[in-house]
């Protein structure tokens, strides 16, 4: 299966370079008659707008890395190099006075363009050729390249600076253009929230009653025959094979921990958000463990409450922000249709409430949750939504709340019965139906080389609305995906899994979803 991955990730590149192939060739080949200077400016025309377009989605639009159609980030940034390279030496053989000046402002934002693709090579690359090409044009005397090279050279150091400030969160927002992120005054409080599956994370040590062999040190399964005995019944070949040879040790576990929290820190300086929803957790312990690796984020309120899955994986809430009433988890009332039997339907997860209490005093609802995989029936994760939309209605007025979590909601299913686009956004504001521009999918499935929103953050309708609710909006630029830690991207630009630390990639088979809520105080308050 990986060799047709493989395939397809360049396929796309093939057929475009391909097309390009055949364009050189006949351009090369065919007579006509065109003007010369005007073609050499749509040229330089159509190469500037796609600097400015490639810099409007990573400033604008906060693609974290940008792919194109491609979905190859480094794909792009080779294109993105030979683009500007065709087009800096055809400003270098205009007759025109400011071409110097044209030639560095290209130069700069192609570079910039190359740099939200996040590809080190490329990055490193281009500035070498332009350098090479200013070196060998003809047309660029021995006094000129003096002066050229040296303000190439302050340009890119300005340039270096200014991203290294937006990489630390610090870019000027005059330098944003006013669009990087929203002005917000002092009085303004915001609030950032994520939703993030961390992928099958269990301690080392076995809980009873749970079915969690398959993550247990391989020597505890060899000194217990009975819980080897458990993993031989396993139906699938895959993951009775897992169950049996999989040595979950504290050195994988600790390597894990250490991947999650590097991608929590993309946030907020190192700090994590605000709020943060995690599913696939097995218990409060590892939790804690997960906790003490996030030491700057303070999060003061953790929570995970046991529930009724069979291998013992949970939903948790850790945040800033303080509780003002107990949690609790609701189990969802699923009903067995036709042959299907009733007392596995209900051995799932429940839906995690955790009340907070946000910095203006609001009342918040947070509830994290875990639908049924894909191997379940579709109708379970319908009557999970419905059973959302009912606590949604049964908090009082005043309460907020916001939904967050993996509904396991695939994109062939989605298309097939509208569980999202009907179901859902009949009561709830969708992450990415109000936001996440850009965004393919927080899952992809490579069997059927296919993206999903299985990772979605819900709000109250009123919360895109100028009012909000009781104030509170949420902030549609700010909805992405979280994937700028070189754990989280495998070599097809999709979310890669922790394979036992054999290779530098690999936390997580879902990219977290972020997104932030703010409210701005009144006049006069």
């Amino acid at each position: 299966m990986e060799y047709w991955d493989i395939y397809d990730s360049y396929k796309d590149t093939a057929k475009l370079l391909a097309v390009s192939a055949i364009v050189v060739f006949l351009l090369s080949n065919l007579r006509y008659t065109v003007n010369v200077t005007w073609f050499r400016y749509m040229l330089i025309a159509a190469g500037l707008v796609t600097n400015l377009y490639a810099i409007y989605q990573g400033v604008v639009l906060h693609i974290p890395r940008l792919e194109g159609t491609l979905e190859r980030a480094t794909v792009i940034a080779y294109i993105f190099t030979m683009i500007n390279i065709v087009v800096l030496g055809t400003i270098l053989e205009l007759k025109n006075k400011y071409r110097y000046v044209l030639f560095l402002v290209c130069a700069m934002t192609g570079l910039a363009a190359i740099a939200f693709t996040e590809t080190r090579a490329a990055l490193l690359a281009c500035p070498v050729l332009i350098i090479l090409l200013l070196f060998v044009h003809p047309q660029v005397s021995k006094q000129q390249l003096l002066k050229l090279c040296a303000a190439f050279v302050i340009a890119l150091v300005l340039l270096t600076a200014l991203f290294h400030q937006r990489s630390a969160g610090q870019l000027p927002s005059v330098l944003c253009l006013s669009a990087c992120t929203p002005h917000h005054s002092a009085d303004t409080a915001r609030v950032s929230l994520m939703t993030y599956n961390v992928e099958n994370l269990f301690d080392t040590v076995h809980d009873e009653g749970k079915d969690d062999y398959a993550y247990l040190p391989l020597s505890v399964k060899q000194a217990h025959p009975e819980y080897l005995a458990t993993c031989t019944k396993i139906d699938v070949a895959a993951w009775r094979k897992e169950c049996e040879e999989n040595d979950w040790t504290p050195t994988l576990l600790d390597e894990k921990l250490k991947r999650l929290s590097a991608v929590i820190k993309q946030i907020n300086q190192g700090r994590g958000p605000d709020i943060l929803m995690l599913n696939e957790v097995e218990n409060i312990k590892v939790v804690e463990q997960l906790n003490a690796r996030l030491n700057t984020s303070g999060y003061q309120t953790r929570v995970l409450i046991e529930g009724w899955d069979e291998r013992g994986i949970d939903t948790a809430v850790l945040s800033r922000l303080p509780q003002w009433d107990t949690a609790r988890l609701h189990p969802v009332p699923y009903q067995a249709l036709g042959n299907d039997d009733p007392a596995r339907v209900s051995k799932t997860r429940g839906i995690l409430e955790v009340r907070l209490l946000l910095p203006d005093g609001q009342k918040a609802a947070i509830f994290s949750l875990h639908l049924p995989s894909g191997g379940a029936p579709g109708y379970l994760r319908q009557q999970a939504v419905a059973y959302l939309a009912r606590l949604k209605r049964e908090l009082p007025d005043d309460v907020l709340p916001i939904v967050g979590g993996d509904f396991n909601i695939n994109a062939g299913e989605e298309q097939q019965h509208g569980y999202i686009a009907k179901d859902l956004a009949s009561t709830w504001a969708v992450s990415q139906f109000i936001g996440c521009a850009g965004c393919k999918g927080s899952y992809y499935y490579h069997s059927k080389r296919e993206w999903s929103f299985f990772d979605m953050l819900l709000f109250p309708p009123q919360m895109t609305a100028a009012s909000g609710f009781n104030g509170w909006q949420v902030d549609p630029q700010s909805i992405r995906l979280v994937y700028s830690s070189p754990y989280q991207v495998n070599r097809w630009g999709t979310p890669a899994r922790f394979d036992g630390a054999r290779h530098a990639q690999g936390v997580s088979d879902h990219w977290p979803l972020y997104a932030e809520i703010f409210r701005t105080a009144p006049p006069g308050n």
